[in-house]
């Protein structure tokens, strides 16, 4: 049975039976509280308005345009969801293959071309560049007394680890 219809039937058959609250006339009926139509006011009927009836289906018709508004808010929220979730997982792809880049060993050189080290350049922090040798010690040295093609190399490795880091921003 059309719930409207149960509502005005009950609504209709409490009519005499009412109490009076500071809310307005009630009906108790399954611990729920159904609305009884007073005798006059434009909500419910009377001269300014049409039945109760008719005012209950438009309350029915404004609540079903307001689901049908929020279902279709829900759908974009979760599109949306599903666009940052397969952005998160790219990035998260993209950082695994930077982190499982192969390390470079090079043969670093000194300015002054006397001095050589095989190592692996670990990271550059305000103009030291800090090193892992082949026999896993650790190192450091200034990236100025480095030579002109180490530091070239240097300058490079930084620009690809930014333009790396600027793609995970995004």
């Amino acid at each position: 049975m059309n719930k409207t219809i149960v509502l005005a039937a009950m609504a209709i058959l409490s009519i005499a039976t009412a109490p009076e609250t500071s809310a307005g006339p009630y009906h108790r009926y399954s611990r729920r509280c159904y609305p009884v139509p007073p005798a006059e006011g434009p909500q419910w009927g009377g001269p300014q308005g049409g039945t109760w009836l008719q005012a209950l289906a438009n309350q029915v018709g404004q609540l079903r345009r307001e689901v049908v508004t929020l279902q279709t808010q829900v759908a974009t929220l979760r599109s949306e969801v599903d666009a940052l979730q397969k952005r998160r997982e790219a990035l998260r792809r993209e950082i695994q293959a930077a982190s499982k880049t192969p390390s470079i060993w090079r043969n670093w050189t000194d300015e002054t071309g006397m001095r050589t080290a095989n190592a692996k350049l670990v990271r550059v922090e305000n103009d030291v560049a800090y090193f892992e040798r082949d026999n896993g010690v650790s190192c450091v040295a200034p990236v100025a007394g480095l030579s002109i093609i180490d530091r070239q190399w240097i300058r490079t490795w930084q620009a690809s680890r930014d333009a790396i880091g600027r793609t995970a921003l995004r």
